[in-house]
């Protein structure tokens, strides 16, 4: 039997060698970068959503690493006093995709982006001091085979970003975070020139600045790899490798350097993988209010010496350099469908996930690329011609298609397109004032059908048929006498033959039908079958055939 007290550290050995199991579970070695946004929500003052997105090889992540959530600190600058702290939780993993996975594999390498993203709701009045805030996560450790820090084993990393104050001079200061783009899965040939698009959006329309700077280590460690955010004056950076710096993290001639338009270049002369870290900064009024740092890693390999030719992109059998069609239809790319050649797909110069093959259905505008290199073998890649490719929405006309006139008497026949500047062709152009007008005026001296065709700006075709029909004013007696003198012996309808849709009927006083003629090519002799009507007041109807347009009234019958 064991005593209470041999209980109780039995107990307490295992609790701490559950917790030493349970660190080194959730070491981070999976985890290549990352950035911490925050975007205001519903344009409502102190509303944000604070995002971290998190960039993980694939073949290093597990259940036990992948975090549920992340608890991020809002720190004040001027005294770094923590406001306040806020759980993030994992909500998405996407791929990202590389132009040749077999480069990719080289570096054991298949990369995630993650999100961790929450709604919050800050006081702006406490956050309201003119020096401004941060916000920071912590988190050990770094994969062990980064090439160009010292001391790489089980190096922490910290994300960071600052945003401004909420309030200033007594009014609302409105600001979202910088936002980078969506990363290719990129890796860098040795001794070739390389370029990647680092560049980031504003949602507020401020100026932005970029840089390339020494990425934090924080204040994690292999023993403690996960902390709580706390108040620090300063934060930790990595160490780089001998010779190397955040001029030159990854060395080269050029060495790694960023674009005033974040745009990264490097022509490579050493094989590793790299870190470093792409700061964006906020400028409004000529005064710096904000950054985002990402974090990321980029792997230099040895592609051998065989080049591709270029891949070219045709559409319909022939090569082009731009398209333009008209929604709801689509466009199809090609290039030539050969096994030995691997194909990445791009848009706007981002690798579309999942388009590795010869053919691409494209139902949104933009610059489309395809970028070749072998099927079995990492080698140098090429690009294929830039197609620019425009889907413009469809066009539909709108107007009446039926009008009845009077001889030479003017008629507006208005049309309406659904998109501005279109313009109008009418076919034929007889009796129009202005064949070209979206509102032309129609003096027929005959009836004639219109083909109307308009043309948007951007080429998109929509058609439109226009029946005017001049028919003469129907004269309707309100009598005859049909007692076969010769004189007024039918019910004579002047001007019916223009109508010859028309239909008539002629009711007796009971409302029953006693007559109908479909166009009123015979009018009536003032017979009901064989036998004669006696005299007396009918009523009559008589629907023209033209739309909206009957007339009804009363018929007296004499013999």
């Amino acid at each position: 039997m064991i005593d209470k007290y041999q209980r109780e550290t039995v107990i307490r050995y295992v609790l701490i060698a559950l917790l030493l199991t349970s660190s080194r579970l959730v070491w981070a070695s999976h985890i290549m970068g990352g950035e911490l946004t925050m975007r205001v929500t519903n344009n409502t003052p102190g509303l944000f959503l604070v995002q971290m997105n998190q960039y993980w090889n694939e073949l290093n992540a597990n259940t036990g690493n992948r975090d549920p959530s992340a608890t991020v600190g809002i720190f004040r600058k001027r005294d770094n006093a923590l406001m306040d702290t806020v759980r993030l939780v994992f909500r998405q993993a996407s791929s990202v995709a590389y132009k040749n996975v077999l480069c990719a594999q080289q570096r054991n390498l298949r990369t995630l982006k993650a999100i961790y993203n929450a709604t919050i709701q800050l006081d702006k009045n406490r956050y309201a001091d003119a020096e401004g805030y941060y916000i920071s996560w912590d988190r050990c450790c770094r994969n062990n085979d980064i090439s160009n820090i010292a001391n790489g084993t089980n190096v922490g990393m910290l994300f960071y970003m600052e945003f401004p104050a909420m309030v200033r001079n007594g009014s609302n200061v409105v600001n979202s975070s910088p936002e980078f783009g969506f990363p290719n899965g990129e890796y860098i040939c040795q001794e070739k020139l390389f370029t990647t698009d680092f560049s980031a959006t504003d949602a507020d329309g401020d100026e932005l600045r970029y840089s390339i700077v020494t990425p934090m280590r924080g204040f994690t460690s292999f023993a403690d790899p996960l902390v709580l955010p706390v108040s620090h004056s300063s934060f930790p950076l990595v160490s780089w490798s001998t010779g190397l710096s955040a001029q030159n993290a990854i060395p080269g001639n050029p060495a790694l350097a960023i674009s005033s338009t974040g745009k990264l270049s490097v022509k490579a002369n050493r094989q590793g993988l790299f870190l470093f870290t792409v700061q964006v900064e906020e400028w409004r009024n000529g005064v710096r209010i904000g950054l985002v740092r990402r974090d990321f890693q980029l792997p230099v390999v040895d592609c051998n010496a065989v080049t591709p030719p270029p891949a070219v992109i045709l559409s319909k059998g022939q090569a082009l350099s731009a398209v333009s069609v008209c929604l709801p239809a689509s466009v199809t790319l090609t290039t030539e469908n050969d096994p030995k050649w691997s194909y990445q797909w791009q848009k706007n110069e981002s690798n579309l996930i999942g388009s590795t093959g010869p053919t691409l259905t494209v139902a949104t505008s933009g610059t489309y690329t395809v970028v070749k290199s072998s099927a079995t073998t990492c080698t140098n890649e090429t690009i294929s011609q830039a197609v620019l490719v425009t889907l413009s929405p469809s066009l539909t006309l709108t107007g009446e298609t039926y009008y009845r006139v009077a001889p030479t008497v003017g008629v507006p026949l208005p049309v309406r397109p659904s998109l501005p500047g279109t313009t109008l062709t009418w076919r034929p152009p007889l009796y129009l004032d202005d064949p070209a007008s979206l509102n032309p005026v129609c003096t027929p001296l005959d009836s004639v059908t219109y083909q109307v065709t308009g043309t948007s700006p951007a080429g998109c075709k929509a058609g439109l048929r226009i029946r005017v029909v001049v028919a003469n004013r129907l004269f309707i007696p309100s009598a005859f006498t049909p007692n076969d003198d010769g004189k007024n012996d039918t019910w004579t309808l002047q001007n019916i033959e223009s109508m010859p849709d028309a239909d008539v009927f002629i009711f007796n006083r009971w409302g029953s039908v006693i007559f109908y003629s479909k166009g009123y090519a015979t009018p009536w002799t003032g017979r009901v079958g064989d036998t004669p009507a006696p005299s007396g007041l009918y009523t009559y109807l008589i629907r023209t055939g033209f739309p909206g347009e009957e007339y009804r009234g009363e018929l007296t019958l004499l013999r």
